[in-house]
């Protein structure tokens, strides 16, 4: 278990997506215990912030880091693979943040220099021992975010979000992900987080918001079942997928006219559906994971025996709403 990056994860998960904390507080309330005053700033002398610069690593799992820093009379801090977030003085030895209930208290020595801190977040305590006095370089990849309406063949938008590399020098290609369960929130630093491999092999991200989901428009059809080919305006999955790679290629600058797509679960069956009627620039789909037999093998069923539970829950929460609230 990873122990500082699976607690910080919530919080990461807010900043990073770009969503609102109204998006994911249910999560956050389960977790935490009753909710405590969030502590009053005080000013201190931006100075007296330096002895706490650095870098600081939990024992148990060493590639996390935590790095402090200053910039003018603002202080930050910046955990692996993550935007750097604002933190607020209450004590001169204390700090926390206002985008969400998380404490980091800096720990001296018996001379009092700096050795160690402690994070605190949901009710539990996390320790990281001072290894360096210079924060962690940031050697991510910086991406430059655009968003598009896609037209499709019958004349339906789809919500776009685009990920290509500030320093990109050579043409690349695409890497789609289209699902159901909404894309607004992607950006640079997310994706450095979770695709960090893929971040270093180079690609233009895409991320897509699927017919008649959050800002995409169109009528949603849970896995919608293949067109009849002998109706010219019908159309699926496919069809959508080829008109968006239609536009990517044309339209999306420095692209090398290829493109891969790749998804896990409802996203992977979508993978799967562009198979279909490929776009002849797409050179690979990656399905894991996906939608194959409700009946024998997936999640609803389990043999033939259905499970009630997750699968009103789950139904519900894509068919009872465009933004898919449960």
């Amino acid at each position: 278990m990873k122990y500082l990056s699976r607690a910080f994860y919530i919080f990461a998960f807010l900043i990073l997506s770009g969503s609102s904390i109204s998006q994911t507080p249910h999560l956050v309330l389960a977790q935490t215990p009753a909710a405590t005053p969030q502590p009053v700033e005080i000013k201190i002398n931006p100075q007296a912030f330096d002895p706490f610069v650095g870098q600081y690593v939990d024992a148990r799992d060493p590639e996390f880091v935590f790095s402090f820093f200053r910039e003018g009379d603002k202080f930050y801090g910046q955990a692996t693979d993550q935007d750097k977030f604002e933190i607020f003085p209450a004590s001169e030895n204390s700090f926390f943040l206002k985008v969400f209930s998380a404490q980091v208290d800096f720990i001296r020595d018996a001379g009092g220099k700096v050795v160690s801190i402690i994070w605190r977040q949901s009710g539990r305590e996390f320790p990281a021992k001072k290894t360096s006095d210079q924060p962690a370089k940031d050697t991510r990849v910086q991406f430059t975010r655009t968003e598009a309406k896609i037209r499709m063949r019958d004349g339906v938008h789809l919500y776009t979000v685009i990920l290509a590399p500030q320093d990109q020098t050579a043409p690349l290609p695409f890497m789609i992900n289209r699902s159901p369960y909404g894309v607004k929130g992607w950006s640079s630093g997310r994706l450095n987080g979770s695709r960090k491999e893929l971040v270093q092999d180079g690609y233009i991200f895409v991320f897509q918001d699927i017919r008649g989901k959050f800002d995409s428009e169109g009528q949603f059809v849970m896995v919608r079942p293949p067109r009849d080919r002998r109706d010219d305006k019908s159309v699926d999955e496919s069809t959508d997928t080829y008109d968006t790679i239609d536009w990517l290629v044309k339209n999306v600058p420095k692209n090398n006219g290829r493109a891969g797509i790749m998804g896990v679960s409802y996203d992977g069956w979508l993978a799967t559906m562009a198979l279909l009627e490929p776009h002849p620039a797409l050179r690979a789909s990656s399905p894991q994971a996906p939608v194959a037999d409700f009946w024998m093998g997936d999640d609803l069923f389990h043999h033939g025996a259905f499970r009630q539970s997750y699968g009103h829950e789950w139904v519900k929460s894509l068919e009872g709403s465009k933004g898919g609230e449960m």
